[in-house]
């Protein structure tokens, strides 16, 4: 699943909570990015080593009972959409016995638009539209990549500062990126109880992933 993996993990893990009514369930993103750094001077290669970094992140899920508070964030809902005419575009072969990123100059748009068709389905199951999400917590695949994801869905650069904010710092993590844009919102956007926000993402398939979640009251200490 590349680097939509973390939204698809902690849907299973929310999964595992319903099913069993218990928890905690532990969700852990882990990438090793830099095991498939490929020397060549071929304009996809210089970019794929350039914005690439190793990093991990986890999130702790948990049933709330309804008399106290819920904790950070109540995880909502989930949807994803796979798209294999796409699958070329966006893959590891082996070469040389070694993993080589392929990285197609279209990956901003497709990525923008897959992600775009399942954060709409998604929002349009609950009745809602992009005007009722107030935080975004997108992949940071690139520069180009988040400002395709705001043309697409119509958002000035500024809802995805935190996103900027992490691709600047740490890269291109692959999956644990956007757990780390969320905790960026989590620590610098300060949500009100009872706002919503989105986690989209996208990978290798190509496949597209989005999380509606919404903020809940701080647990008091």
């Amino acid at each position: 699943m590349g680097c939509g993996a973390a939204v698809a993990n902690l849907e299973a893990a929310a999964g595992m909570l319903a099913r069993s009514g218990e928890g905690p369930v532990l969700s852990i993103a882990v990438e090793i990015c830099t095991a498939t750094f490929f020397p060549s001077h071929e304009p996809e290669l210089v970019v794929s080593n350039s914005i690439f970094g190793d990093g991990a992140a986890a999130a702790v899920l948990d049933l709330v009972p309804d008399n106290r508070p819920g904790g950070l964030a109540r995880m909502v809902d989930f949807a994803m959409g796979l798209f294999p005419r796409y699958r070329e575009d966006l893959r590891y072969r082996t070469e040389g016995g070694r993993l080589r990123n392929h990285l197609s100059k279209r990956v901003p748009v497709i990525g923008a638009r897959t992600v775009t068709e399942v954060a709409c389905g998604l929002l349009a199951r609950h009745g809602l539209s992009r005007n009722d999400i107030d935080w975004w917590a997108v992949h940071p695949g690139g520069t180009v990549v988040l400002a395709q994801v705001a043309k697409e869905l119509g958002l000035a650069s500024e809802a995805l500062r935190f996103s900027y904010h992490v691709f600047e710092n740490y890269g291109n993590m692959s999956s644990p990126s956007v757990l780390f844009v969320l905790r960026e919102i989590l620590d610098s956007g300060r949500p009100q109880p009872g706002q919503k926000g989105m986690l989209l993402a996208f990978g290798a398939g190509f496949s597209a992933f989005a999380a509606l979640i919404e903020f809940a009251p701080l647990e008091p200490m």
